[in-house]
């Protein structure tokens, strides 16, 4: 029981570190919007 609390609190960080990710990389994909295309 116990690891299944930490695995939920780590997802939720994980939630967090992506959005700040993709925050960062909408500010450089205005300038790589090729890099756009080969992540799809």
């Amino acid at each position: 029981m116990d690891n299944g609390k930490h695995a939920k609190e780590k997802t939720a960080s994980a939630k967090i570190l992506e959005k700040v990710k993709n925050r960062l990389s909408r500010k450089s994909k205005g300038k790589k919007n090729k890099d756009k295309s080969k992540k799809k």
